[in-house]
């Protein structure tokens, strides 16, 4: 082979040339599909941070608005997404058991400690999302709820309960059953015996 080589050195140099043609060839096709294809890939997976970030900003934002009363409807929405928003983030997700946990103990659940681990919870939550140099927990715990809003909230939950116990009292009235309705549907097949 060296042989060869030595004697005939053009033509080995003309089989080398071609080769790099050929990898040049294959390198300037397939650079700019593999360049596209990574262009592609970074800006899904900046698209998918962005919504993410997005997505944790709002529940971040709607929970702080509504730390007054965390029972409203929107809190209630932010609160049952904090699992699937902020996967990727233990220390959220351990805070929001920690609430989860005095939400649903068996006694009313102290005020205080309620507030305290939501204060937790929103504390980890504006960490993730990169405010944990600026938010301190007194700026959490920093709530204005006029007394208006308070006595409104009071009475809209009074006529709740009035209300509730109404249907209350008139569900244990029982109404007649309507026979020509029974009669629409089969009877009951008798068992065998």
């Amino acid at each position: 082979m060296i042989e060869y080589i030595a004697q005939n050195p053009a033509t080995v140099s003309a089989f080398l040339s071609a080769v790099a043609a050929m990898a040049a060839v294959f390198a300037t096709w397939q650079g700019p599909r593999s360049a596209a294809m990574l262009a592609e890939k970074i800006r899904k997976d900046t698209e998918q941070d962005n919504e993410r970030r997005r997505m944790k900003v709002q529940v971040f934002a709607t929970l702080m608005q509504e730390r007054a009363t965390i029972a409203s409807i929107e809190s209630v929405r932010m609160l049952n997404s904090i699992d699937f928003v902020f996967s990727d983030s233990p220390g959220v997700r351990e805070a929001w058991a920690d609430l989860f946990a005095i939400f649903h103990t068996a006694e009313v659940p102290h005020t205080q400690l309620r507030e305290e681990k939501l204060r937790v919870l929103l504390k980890e939550m504006g960490a993730d999302i990169g405010l944990s140099n600026t938010l301190k927990v007194d700026d959490i715990a920093r709530i204005y709820y006029p007394n208006a809003l308070a006595r409104e909230e009071e009475v809209r939950m009074w006529r709740q309960e009035q209300a509730l116990l109404q249907i209350r009292s008139q569900g244990q009235q029982t109404a007649p059953v309507d026979q020509k309705l029974l009669a629409k549907f089969p009877p009951k097949p008798e068992a065998e015996q």
